[in-house]
């Protein structure tokens, strides 16, 4: 603490900001081998006291000491004797200028909402889970449990970029909102470069993601339910997705969506990957080496909407679905008519066009073994037959 003796000796002025991330700098080694240490400021940590002004302290001193070239380190959950506590947490944004803002968890947090600011990276390590680990928990991870009861999203994220979780399990109780909510800021600005590795994210409601107004997200190793999805580009690999709906909220284009090696469980009479056109056009569609496991009833990979005079083609890709992976079929054949551009490789497209033809606008398959099959609609032009060629 000399620094701080010193400037009360001196009679020196220093905004609240720039005290706090002094305060931080002198913390001596019994205080914590982290600066930014939520505990520091005043959290009490034992899932019971609300910590809320002590975490925004902390936050607003680390935020101060990244305007310094050095940089603040991390913001620090540790363990303790409960979750930190959290009413709403609004996050710093930082800028490029800054560089990014790290928060590290070695403990949960309850919180019924955080507001990510920009240039935020957010990584967990370890945590109890406080009864909601969820299914299909990929690497070590710490929680963020929303209490029963509240309302909003767990994490709403408006028009940030860029923003990076790793290791985060969200966990919400709402039954009403979705763990992650993704939307324009009020100016209409849209978040970019979006990316969730190695998370779980879960929600009592119907969706555990709300994804609008956004591009470029990636999501890899992660778990998660139900997705509703408006964006350009974006990439799930590696990963359990329950089901994706992907629309066009009323924009000129929607789409690029790559699907890789991804398992889905438990669809209940629904398919695994819906594309509703209805708003507008929805197209450039990947999917490869998915699973369709412990399906209930009829489940298909694939499901064109179109409640709209305007005809828009979906263009899907669907390559090498493992034999038994791909649950009813490629199509679901209640489909929107002859609106699905399809090329398919791999097992189970030998059976599109017995099962979806109607849903078809043209086809090209190969299967193992089955030859390459070509069909074109009525509505090709010009238009052309079924035409089937074998070794």
């Amino acid at each position: 603490m000399k620094l701080v003796k010193l400037i009360g000796k001196v009679g020196l002025s220093v905004s609240p900001l720039v005290g706090l991330a002094l305060l931080a700098m002198t913390l001596s080694p019994k205080d914590s081998t982290y600066p930014f240490d939520v505990k520091n400021f005043g959290a009490v940590c034992d899932g019971k006291t609300d910590d809320t002004g002590a975490i925004e302290k902390t936050y607003a001193a680390a935020a101060a000491a990244m305007a310094t070239q050095g940089g603040a380190g991390v913001v620090y959950f540790p363990p303790s004797s409960g979750y930190c506590v959290a009413s709403s947490l609004k996050i710093p944004s930082m800028d490029y200028s800054h560089g990014w803002l790290v928060s590290l968890f070695d403990n949960g947090l309850y919180a019924n909402t955080i507001h990510p600011g920009n240039w935020n990276a957010f990584i967990g390590r370890t945590s109890n889970f406080a009864g909601l680990g969820g299914s299909f928990v990929w690497a070590p991870n710490a929680e963020w449990q929303q209490p029963k009861g509240a309302s909003g999203p767990l994490v709403d994220v408006a028009g940030i970029e860029p923003l990076y979780f790793e290791g985060i399990n969200m966990a919400s109780q709402s039954s009403t909102d979705p763990a992650v909510k993704v939307h324009n800021s009020p100016r209409g600005e849209g978040t970019v470069f979006l990316t969730f590795k190695r998370c779980v994210i879960g929600s009592y409601s119907q969706y555990a993601m709300d994804v609008l107004g956004a591009f470029t997200l990636n999501i890899s190793e992660t778990s998660t339910g139900r997705i509703k999805l408006a964006m350009g580009a974006t990439t799930i690999r590696d990963s359990f997705v329950h089901s994706i709906y992907m629309y066009n909220p009323g924009s000129s284009t929607e789409g690029n969506l790559e699907v890789e090696n991804v398992l889905s469980e438990n669809l209940n009479n629904e398919d695994f990957l819906t594309v509703d056109t209805t708003g507008g056009p929805v197209s450039d569609i990947t999917i490869r080496r998915i699973g369709l496991a412990d399906r209930i009833g009829k489940a298909y990979v694939l499901k064109h909407i179109n409640h709209t005079s305007t005809n828009w083609v979906v263009n899907a890709d669907i390559e090498m679905i493992p034999d038994g992976n791909f649950g009813d079929g490629m199509i679901d054949p209640t489909s929107a008519p002859d609106l699905i551009s399809l090329h398919c490789v791999g097992q189970g497209c030998q059976y599109v066009l017995s099962q979806a033809k109607a849903a078809l606008y043209d086809f090209m398959g190969y299967a193992p073994k089955g030859g390459l099959t070509i069909y074109g609609s009525q509505y090709l032009n010009p238009p052309f037959n079924v035409i089937q060629r074998t070794r």
